[in-house]
């Protein structure tokens, strides 16, 4: 799983981190969570509520198995998240990665 963080455009970033300048203001990077037992310890309810508070659209369901969820980022660009309905669905945890 990859996700991209930005440093916080003021604060004291440069005080934890000296060899970033103070014009450095974002930095993206990249970070890959491969620790399995993270992912199946994720429950779908509280995933499902996170994704409602962060805007997510809930749009539609795959049976019995997974619910649809979109955004548009700030280049009108649609994301797409599939999120398992219940931990017992087969390969659980790969499936949260991907979310």
């Amino acid at each position: 799983m990859s996700r991209t963080a930005l440093l916080p455009a003021s604060g004291t970033h440069t005080d934890a981190c000296p060899f970033l300048s103070r014009t450095a203001l974002r930095i993206p990077l990249k970070v890959e969570i491969r620790d399995r037992a993270i992912f199946q310890s994720l429950s779908h309810s509280d995933v499902r509520a996170y994704l409602a508070a962060q805007s997510w659209e809930e749009v539609g369901r795959l049976g019995n198995k997974a619910t649809v969820h979109v955004k548009l980022d700030a280049q009108a660009r649609q994301w797409e998240i599939l999120l398992p309905s219940r931990e017992n669905v087969g390969a659980y945890a790969e499936r949260m990665a991907e979310a």
